[in-house]
């Protein structure tokens, strides 16, 4: 694929990639490509997916290195310089779980180093997401998209937002007050979720709802975006 692919999508990842990261060329179906450390980065792109990992490195936001699990400053670099690109050119960006913490760190916000009940759990030999209901606030993006204030996502993670980044609102929130999604206000597409839609699935394998909306909003910007 060459980089003025049409629509190309640009999906982040680390240095060493494992098969679930297949998960968001399955889900996006759409001209997606993963970029990962140390790759050539596309004269053009359309979409930006800041995926799932490992922490954002501490020093990024003064947290604690005891808390932090997988960090790699390669990545986050990549990341924010391709956030700096996407800001700068209004493409649209999407941040999902790692994603959304990326995305506050690049605007100045910071994390919590850790909180209980939110990761993975083991079942067997495999870890499976738990399953959470969030409160999704009127009046935002996410809202629009989704058409329901309380659906139901998964959930894997072991950080999460603390202090909003500049300009960032929450645009959803679970139960427990933390925060599971962040938008930027405006006709710029910037929004960061801290669930995994790339494979939030029902018993019959297929995409949840609120899964296949993100999904079809998201590549609705890149296509109008292609189209400028």
């Amino acid at each position: 694929m060459t980089p003025e692919s049409e629509n190309l999508i640009l999906v982040t990842g680390p240095g060493l990639l494992k098969p679930s990261y297949c998960n968001y060329l399955s889900w996006l179906g759409n001209n997606p490509v993963i970029i990962t450390p140390g790759s050539p980065v596309p004269t053009r792109f359309c979409g930006l997916v800041l995926s799932g990992g490992g922490d954002v490195h501490y020093s990024a936001y003064g947290g604690d290195p005891a808390l932090c699990e997988q960090v790699s400053e390669t990545r986050d670099k990549l990341e924010f310089g391709l956030l700096e690109i996407a800001m700068a050119r209004r493409v649209p960006v999407l941040g999902i779980c790692r994603g959304i913490q990326v995305l506050n760190v690049f605007l100045g916000g910071t994390l919590i180093g850790h909180i209980e009940g939110h990761s993975a759990f083991e079942q067997g030999n495999q870890k499976v997401d738990r399953k959470h209901r969030i409160n999704v606030l009127a009046g935002t993006k996410l809202h629009a998209i989704l058409g329901e204030e309380f659906p139901t996502v998964n959930s894997a993670h072991h950080q999460a937002v603390k202090e909003l980044g500049n300009g960032l609102i929450v645009s959803a929130r679970t139960e427990d007050g933390t925060i599971e999604a962040v938008e930027l206000p405006g006709e710029h597409f910037v929004i960061g979720v801290q669930w995994h839609p790339e494979r939030d699935k029902n018993e019959k394998g297929e995409f949840n709802l609120p899964s296949v909306a993100i999904r079809e909003a998201f590549l609705r910007e890149v296509s109008l975006f292609d189209h400028q």
